[in-house]
């Protein structure tokens, strides 16, 4: 064992001092510790590049040698501070702010105003006519005015994209429509039944609304675990209204699908799927938030959804691209009112080519569009310009609601 009798730092030289050389055999009663020792190092010079800005870049002019701001420091053998004095230099640097202003740019911000799957089929004709799809955008009215560019993520068929605007009074007018959690995008599966995903969120209402809507639209979408997740998977969704389960939905269709029009699809699209068939428009589910809520409160909205099944812990890997929007209204503009939306037959729209032609049991979609719940009313059906059915129609429809008649 070699022991010294003053303390010594690495890397310092002893003069005229022999090592103390002691020789024992034993064990040793205690444990050895481990003692850190501070290594003394001068301050490393470091090199300055001094830059101007030059028609909208910088160039470098200098370069200088120099040390961090600080002090000189003098220590003693035992490591303690002896003195401390400030660095001294010719002249003093410090770095400066540039702002630099570029020209204005493009604010992108992708609203999904609707979602419609491609079909099936590399061979897949839709005609010289091709085929039309209808979906009513007037939610998202706020974003068409004036110059705006309209984007379909789709690259396989050739678009005609046409807006009608109908002139005349609505059932209310719409204030304005904003996301709830975020626009539409991806979401895990496994994620969103953890809750780490479309969490409880506190929305802050229009104080100018009278009523409100949640407006989905969901479409599932992978195919892992035992039972292709989340394609082919039925789950249930919900959405809390301050803690409380008050929509609770499906978007699987067993039917759907089968019931396409575009029937020379190639492969499984007559099948039933978590939210979309090929070739068709993505379905969209309302929920009228207006009896839950008040305007200019604020209210905490959370969506929920079935476990990932323990016996198949793969689905986790499944996902959904969902948008849920929130659509803030005025009061409804009439008491009572209704509105026949679409004829389903008998009708030429090729939408409805699978129940057409039809020369019988004729029907339409109904839908209130008044104040008040609907429960009776009379259509009239005419054949030509002399006669006409009356069909006198019962039943109880709350304000936007439909129903097949």
């Amino acid at each position: 064992m070699l022991q010294a009798n003053t303390t010594l730092f690495a890397g310092q030289t002893v003069q005229n001092q022999r090592p103390l050389i002691q020789f024992g055999q034993g064990s040793i009663a205690n444990a050895a510790d481990t003692i850190v020792v501070n290594r003394l190092k001068l301050k490393e010079p470091i090199v300055i590049f001094e830059q101007v800005p030059f028609h909208r870049h910088f160039e470098l002019i200098q370069t200088y040698v120099g040390v961090p701001e600080g002090a000189n420091n003098t220590y003693a053998l035992d490591g303690s501070l002896l003195n401390s004095t400030p660095i001294l230099t010719t002249s003093a640097l410090q770095n400066q702010s540039q702002t630099v202003y570029n020209p204005p740019y493009e604010l992108i911000n992708d609203i999904e105003i609707a979602r419609y799957i491609t079909p099936y089929g590399i061979q897949f004709d839709l005609g010289p006519n091709g085929f039309t799809w209808i979906y009513d955008v007037t939610d998202y009215q706020q974003y068409l005015h004036g110059l705006v560019d309209l984007a379909a993520h789709n690259t396989q068929e050739l678009i005609d994209l046409k807006f009608a605007f109908i002139k005349g009074i609505p059932p209310r007018d719409v204030i304005k429509r904003e996301p709830i959690w975020s626009e539409f995008k991806s979401y895990n599966f496994g994620q969103m039944a953890a809750d780490v995903v479309l969490q409880s969120k506190p929305v802050v209402l229009s104080d100018t609304a009278d009523m409100f809507k949640i407006k989905t639209r969901m479409s599932g979408h992978g195919q892992v675990g035992d039972y292709a997740c989340c394609e082919w998977v039925n789950n249930s969704h919900q959405i809390k209204v301050d803690g409380v389960p008050r929509f609770n939905w499906s978007i699987w269709d067993a039917m759907v699908c089968g019931d396409n029009p575009n029937i020379s699809q190639g492969g499984t699209w007559p099948y039933a799927r978590e939210g979309w068939c090929p070739g068709d428009m993505v379905k969209e589910f309302e929920f009228e938030l207006t009896p839950y809520v008040t305007a200019g409160d604020t209210v905490s909205l959370d969506y929920a959804i079935n476990d990932v099944p323990a016996t198949d812990p793969g689905q986790a890997g499944g996902n959904y691209i969902a948008a849920y929007d929130l659509i803030s209204y005025t009061a409804p503009n009439f008491q009572n009112d209704a509105a026949i939306v679409d004829i389903l037959n008998p009708n030429n729209y090729e939408y409805y080519s699978k129940w057409n032609p039809s020369c019988q049991n004729p029907r339409i979609i109904l839908k209130n569009t008044g104040a008040q719940t609907l429960t009776s009313c009379r259509i009239f059906c005419w054949l030509d310009y002399g006669s006409n059915l009356v069909f006198d129609w019962t039943g109880n429809l709350g304000l936007d609601r439909k129903s097949v008649v």
